[in-house]
Order: C-alpha cells, then structure tokens, then sequence
C-alpha cells in the first residue's frame, strides 16, 4: 500500500509532539509482532531467543546440561507422559 504523498507532507508539517502522539496512536493500532522493540514483537523474540541459545550453550559446554542424542531423550520424554499405575484417567 502507498501512503499519498499529500498525507506524508501534513504529517511531517505537524509539531514534533503531535507526531510523537500520532506515533503512538499507530503503533497502538497494529499487533505487537509489527512494533519493532515491542513485548510480543519478531524483533524482540528473536533477540531473547538468542539469549535462551547463548545460555544454553554455555551450560552445554561447561558440563552443566547433558548432551543427549534424541533417541534418549525422546524416550525420557515417553517415559515421563506415561501413564502412572494406579492413576485415574478421569
């Protein structure tokens, strides 16, 4: 979508503080993930994504955290959504 040249112009004529408040107003208007900087935005989970991967990198390689073939660890996994005997599936 192109935004009309007219409009970009009475924009920017605008004081900077009513720009700063149109400002939010749009942002408020769209979902978190197009708010770059914003809870919930791409931007912002991309980068604690790449903190929890820096983090677990870190406790791999110091012997912190097992390192398990995912046969293993699927079967822990199994193991541990198992039913237990003598709990009701009610």
């Amino acid at each position: 979508m192109h935004v009309p040249d007219q409009l970009v112009s009475e924009v920017m004529a605008l004081p900077p503080d009513a720009r700063e408040e149109l400002l939010a107003l749009l942002q408020e208007s769209l979902p978190a993930k197009q708010v770059p900087g914003q809870p919930g935005s791409d931007e912002q989970l991309a980068a604690e994504w790449t903190e929890e991967l820096d983090r677990r990198i870190v406790r791999s390689r110091s012997g912190a955290s097992p390192d398990l073939d995912a046969e293993t660890a699927f079967a822990q996994i199994r193991q541990r959504l198992a039913p237990r005997p003598g709990a009701s599936g009610a």
